[in-house]
């Protein structure tokens, strides 16, 4: 079920490069992308679509998450190394407790993100999904490896 777990270290070192990338372009003139809300029972979904020529680098996920790309093309780099995606159909991939990507758009892209919640707003929502920093309990690689142990076991 889950054959391409990734190293620890592998991790620690994703984790810093990917912090660093996004204190430096933190510095480069930004853009605002409005994102789309939807809630239905359990999910939340959120929509948001990226210009071409964009660096994007996402929040940290305290839960996993399903992602769709319903159309565009862009790198998605993650602690697996990166991938092109080049859609004329969606492409959908799970995300892991802790991901954090950066993405570099080819072509206006939109992606969407649905995660599991029982919340019916936006209140409160970031605080349950998103975590500030890698060193969140609920992200630190000892979290995520006893949720990789607790699936793999049936547990």
């Amino acid at each position: 079920m889950f054959d391409d777990l990734i190293l620890p270290t592998k991790v620690v070192e994703f984790r810093r490069k990917i912090v660093a990338l996004q204190d430096e372009i933190q510095k480069l003139p930004q853009i605002v992308v409005e994102p789309r809300h939807y809630f239905a029972d359990g999910l939340y979904a959120r929509e948001i679509t990226l210009p071409a020529g964009t660096l994007a680098i996402g929040k940290i996920h305290k839960k996993e998450q399903i992602n769709i790309i319903t159309q565009g093309s862009l790198y998605i780099a993650t602690e697996n190394g990166v991938v092109h995606v080049n859609t004329p159909s969606a492409y959908i991939f799970t995300g892991l407790v802790g991901a954090k990507r950066a993405a570099y758009v080819l072509e206006e892209t939109v992606w969407v993100t649905i995660s599991p919640t029982n919340l019916k707003t936006l209140d409160g929502l970031e605080e349950e999904l998103i975590a500030v920093e890698f060193s969140d309990d609920q992200v630190s690689l000892d979290s995520v490896d006893a949720f990789f142990h607790q699936q793999t076991s049936g547990g």
